[in-house]
């Protein structure tokens, strides 16, 4: 009996095969033609998908690979070797880990390979969040355990440094200046912290939901020296309404 029923099952997967074998390499990746997809994804395990893009014909990717520029829009699934350019637009992108980033205008965001792997790198005025915090999939929590004391790794941002969030956390990431950057916690609570020479972890500064922390840095100076809290104050309700007006609240996530 087990073999007969091995024997069905080997005969049905070869017919699934021979209805998508790769002959020549001509249909590699046929199955996903719908989606547009720039860099080079060797290294990637996660995939990186732009869902949002409020402007057409304005989002660019750069591939270093090629110097070519690609015109992004939603759908588009980014890799490595390249630099997405918000430019005048607004651009949400969703991780398969399940993070989030939304992305101001004149903002940037690469995925590099790093110490924690591929990570994704942000320039400008970003959103970063557990994609928790917003009803994308048709089930809630998308089928995950939701846990208020799970770390959420959430990239790097470029002048400073790697960012955990705790549970359903959201964070906002703007560059002040050539050597100082601010973060504003919207929920959750946020580590920002990063590595020394010898590739060891250490924490810059531990922020509680709504607060502004301000960090200047140094490059100059070695790691554990490099970085200085500034300042570290609580939100005031009418900096988290405009926060949450231009990150959070749909209206402000349509396309034109």
């Amino acid at each position: 009996m087990i073999i007969s029923m091995i024997s069905i099952i080997s005969y049905g997967y070869k017919n699934i095969i021979r209805g998508i074998t790769y002959s020549d390499g001509t249909k590699v990746g046929e199955h996903e033609k719908h989606l547009t997809k720039v860099g080079d994804g060797a290294f990637l395990r996660e995939p990186y998908t732009v869902t949002f893009v409020s402007k057409m014909e304005t989002v660019e990717f750069v591939d270093y690979t090629t110097e070519q520029s690609t015109l992004v829009k939603a759908g588009t699934i980014l890799n490595v070797c390249g630099l997405l350019k918000s430019n005048s637009a607004q651009v949400e992108i969703r991780s398969g880990n399940g993070n989030l980033y939304r992305l101001g205008s004149n903002s940037e965001l690469s995925l590099e390979y790093t110490v924690e792997g591929v990570q994704p790198v942000l320039y400008g005025r970003v959103l970063y969040a557990s994609e928790d915090n917003f009803l994308y999939f048709p089930e809630k929590n998308g089928g995950r355990i939701k846990n208020d004391q799970v770390y959420q790794p959430g990239g790097k941002y470029r002048t400073s440094c790697y960012m955990f969030n705790f549970g359903n956390g959201m964070a906002v990431t703007d560059c002040l200046s050539t050597n100082e950057d601010v973060y504003y916690t919207l929920s959750g609570s946020l580590e920002v912290y990063e590595y020394d020479e010898n590739g060891k972890p250490f924490t810059i500064f531990k922020a509680e939901p709504f607060q502004k922390v301000r960090v200047q840095f140094n490059p100059h100076k070695k790691m554990k020296e490099r970085y200085v809290v500034t300042e570290k104050e609580q939100l005031n309700n009418n900096q988290l309404r405009k926060l949450y007006e231009e990150f959070v609240f749909p209206n402000s996530w349509k396309s034109e």
